[in-house]
């Protein structure tokens, strides 16, 4: 009898939740069941998968050579983006993918390196392909190493040496001699619109310029850009006032041995090469002390 008036009373209690807030028992005890989800339901779900990567870590890999991952990804919204893979170390390269229009699909990307070097972590990332800002990301860990230079990948430019030549056109006309800039303090500031890192260098610039341009202070940018008018219109937005070369082809990245970006190159007034990348605050106090100098 006891146990009887027990059951009734909990049939009573359940069906009292489910009249006041309108939601069914067994549907609570559903959702715990962890059954699969359709792609893009999920609640907080990555929009990017890693499917392979090729070769398996841990591996050794000679200079030059390529890692090779397959990527899976979702766009959260209806906008075109760009996808590439980093490593977590610097002197390594890597591209990113063309416009991705399908708001869900596979790319593949690459990571390597053109001299010895060591890659403990692999990044994926997902940009926004206008407004360059970052829709996802995911990392994952690894364990590669590489062995050796690349033919033809030995450094151009070396530590308290001078710069080697460089003249070019700018996108704007004008006409950019670094031997001419004697006498000033010059970085040289390899770069692209769609590179995070290098957008993030760029507050630094601007400050760095505008406190030291009136003491000799000069920058001279290389981009890797594939259009002028992207990069003409990020430029103008950003009121970054210094030259800019269109490098499309990279041409003068090869030449130079630029193997990764940003990359720049920091000259006293001699034309000697002072620094070699130089970041965020470091780079202003660098460009703040060559300026003190005569």
């Amino acid at each position: 009898m006891k146990r009887t008036w027990v059951m009734m009373m909990v049939f009573l209690m359940v069906a009292l939740v489910e009249t006041t807030l309108g939601i069914s028992m067994v549907a609570l005890t559903q959702r715990g069941t962890g059954q699969k989800e359709t792609a893009g339901e999920k609640t907080g779900e990555n929009p990017l998968l890693i499917l392979s990567i090729e070769p398996k870590s841990p591996a050794r890999l000679k200079g030059g050579e390529q890692v090779q991952l397959k990527i899976q990804y979702q766009s959260p919204s209806k906008r075109p983006v760009f996808i590439w893979a980093q490593a977590d170390t610097r002197n390594t390269f890597y591209a990113p993918s063309q416009e991705l229009k399908d708001r869900t699909g596979e790319v593949s990307r690459f990571v390597g390196s053109n001299e010895p070097n060591q890659v403990k972590a692999i990044k994926v990332v997902m940009v926004d392909s206008k407004t360059r800002e970052t829709v996802a990301e995911i990392r994952q860990e690894v364990d590669y190493s590489w062995e050796g230079w690349a033919e033809g990948t030995q450094p151009l430019v070396y530590l308290n040496e001078a710069f080697p030549e460089l003249r070019f056109t700018a996108v704007d006309g004008t006409e950019v001699d670094i031997a001419k800039l004697k006498g000033k303090v010059v970085l040289i500031d390899f770069w692209a619109t769609w590179c995070g890192p290098c957008v993030g260098e760029v507050p630094h610039l601007l400050n760095a310029y505008k406190q030291h341009h009136d003491q000799g202070f000069e920058i001279v940018g290389i981009s890797l850009d594939k259009d002028k008018e992207t990069l003409l219109g990020f430029i103008k937005k950003k009121g970054m006032a210094w030259p800019q070369l269109l490098d499309e082809d990279k041409t003068v990245a090869t030449r130079f041995a630029v193997r990764v970006i940003p990359t720049m190159f920091l000259l006293d007034r001699q034309g000697v090469v002072r620094y070699i990348d130089p970041r965020g605050n470091d780079l202003e106090k660098a460009v703040a002390l060559l300026c003190s100098q005569p």
